[in-house]
């Protein structure tokens, strides 16, 4: 299932094909290779696809092993919340930013809080 993070970092099927198939490869293993890439991309496609980007950012701060590599991603972490709030969908997507600044925050990471979308 790691290995998907290729796949899903090359861009070259359909990008909502490849976050759906990134999520259910978190869900089984919430680890992927390269994990920065895969950390770039879905920052890049937070404002088109916003509940399931931070869905798989969330899986992936989850099931991260070092607290390094989240401090590592943490300026695309920060571009994928900020892409969400402005895109200001539906409460799922607050509730699901909120998990994962709240996980972040949990973690050490607290400088997130300023994105936490305004009720």
């Amino acid at each position: 299932m790691e290995a998907f993070g290729s796949i899903f970092s090359s861009a070259k099927f359909d990008p909502e094909w490849r976050l759906r198939q990134l999520t259910e490869a978190l869900k089984v293993s919430p680890t992927s290779n390269p994990d920065h890439s895969v950390i770039e991309t879905l920052s890049e496609l937070a404002s088109d696809f916003p509940p399931v980007a931070i869905e798989c950012l969330t899986l992936l701060v989850e099931g991260s092993d070092a607290e390094w590599k989240v401090q590592y991603w943490g300026p695309h972490i920060r571009n994928a919340i900020a892409s969400a709030v402005k895109k200001g969908e539906n409460d799922r997507v607050s509730l699901l930013i909120n998990k994962l600044v709240n996980k972040l925050a949990a973690l050490g990471f607290v400088d997130f809080r300023d994105l936490l979308p305004k009720q």
